[in-house]
C-alpha cells in the first residue's frame, strides 16, 4: 500500500506517541501524574484545518504533516510535540473527510 518504508515507519512511530498522550496531547513532555491545561494542543482545531485544506486540494509538504519527512525542518514545526499532535490530529481522518464533521 504504501512504498516508502520510512514514511511508514514515520507514521507508525507518531501515530503510537500520539495514542500514548490520548487523553490530551501538550506542547512539552508532561510527567504521568500531573496535567497542565494551558499546555495541551487543541488536536480538534488541526483536524479542521487539515479537512478544509484537504478539500480545497491544498495538499502539501506544509499542509500534510504525513507527507513530511523529520528532517524536513522548512515544513515541520520546531516543536516536536506540536509536530506529533499534526500527525495525531489528521492520521484518523483521511478515508472519512468526504463524510464527517471536520471541517
Amino acid at each position: 500500500m504504501v512504498d516508502n518504508p520510512s514514511l511508514v515507519s514515520r507514521y507508525v512511530t507518531l501515530f503510537a506517541d500520539s495514542i500514548s498522550t490520548a487523553a490530551s496531547v501538550y506542547t512539552e513532555d508532561m510527567d504521568t501524574d500531573y496535567h497542565d491545561p494551558g499546555k495541551i494542543i487543541d488536536i480538534e482545531s488541526r483536524r479542521q484545518k487539515f479537512g478544509q485544506n484537504y478539500k480545497n486540494k491544498q495538499v502539501t509538504m506544509l499542509t500534510h504533516p504525513i507527507m513530511r519527512r523529520f528532517c524536513d525542518v522548512e515544513f515541520c514545526d520546531k516543536n516536536m510535540y506540536v509536530e506529533t499532535s499534526n500527525v495525531a490530529a489528521v492520521s484518523c481522518i483521511h478515508n472519512c473527510i468526504q463524510t464527517c464533521n471536520c471541517v
